[in-house]
């Protein structure tokens, strides 16, 4: 039996896709998990909004594929700051791990998971949306189509990327993430304004989510309630720390240091 190079190279291709959008939505839980010392059990609930987001503004509203989900972004970040002020604050305040007021974070983070999912299947439904765009024709590389999305999937992710990287090693505004990441008490003394940071990192990784989302999507339809996918980033995200994302993707340690 002969092997068929064609149907391996078709295989990697759809692995690198799927696995940048998984380390998306890891990114996000370990910018999180960084920032405040818990793990963000309601993120797949974001991840599950971003790609609804997406669909309305694509579909619904006739919105362009790429300003759909620069939107969806927008939105789903302004929605985890929303959680984080409302929800989380009084947690965060007191620390995370294993206090008392870590373990009342995870226990929070269960009920807002329940609460996005049960919110989401009153406004969409418990059907799966379609979601197909029409990005062009496939490209062809021997006997293998490659669908636009794809490409557009693995290209944005790897860009989203480079960008968290660039603004938290480079700009000032991602040093004081690192800071607050590092030492809250410390960042505090320094004058940085803690608790709009932990927003900003919530911002961020919401915003992430949603990204890989709408990717995911368009690929398999914004049905489901975003677990599944969630608990493979979560395995991903158990030992990545801001320092180290987002070119651990990977598999590398940059070494950032404060």
């Amino acid at each position: 039996m002969e092997f068929d190079f064609n149907s391996l190279f078709a295989f990697i291709i759809f692995g690198v896709t799927i696995g940048v959008v998984y380390g998306m939505v890891a990114l996000g839980i370990s910018l999180i998990y960084s920032g405040l010392d818990i793990v963000h059990f309601a993120h797949g609930e974001i991840y599950m909004f971003g790609a609804f987001f997406g669909l309305v503004m694509a579909k619904d509203m006739s919105i362009p594929y790429p300003a759909a989900l620069i939107g969806a972004m927008i939105l789903a970040g302004l929605m985890g700051m929303l959680i984080e002020r409302v929800f989380y604050r009084r947690l965060t305040r007191s620390g995370g791990g294993y206090t008392v007021a870590g373990m009342g974070m995870i226990i929070c983070g269960f009920g807002m998971s329940v609460a996005l999912m049960n919110v989401a299947f009153l406004i969409w439904g418990a059907d799966a949306k379609p979601f197909s765009i029409n990005l062009g024709m496939p490209l062809q590389i021997s006997n293998i189509s490659i669908p636009q999305s794809y490409l557009l999937t693995a290209v944005v992710s790897f860009a989203l990327m480079g960008l968290l990287h660039f603004f938290l090693k480079y700009t000032k505004i991602g040093l004081a993430v690192r800071a607050v990441a590092q030492n809250k008490d410390i960042a505090y003394l320094m004058g940085i304004n803690v608790p709009v940071f932990i927003s900003l990192i919530f911002g961020l990784a919401c915003a992430l989510a949603a990204a890989a989302g709408v990717f995911r999507a368009n690929a398999v339809g914004p049905g489901g309630d975003g677990l599944s996918d969630a608990d493979e980033s979560l395995r991903r995200s158990s030992c990545w720390r801001i320092r180290q994302s987002p070119r651990s993707t990977a598999g590398r340690n940059p070494g950032w240091h404060i």
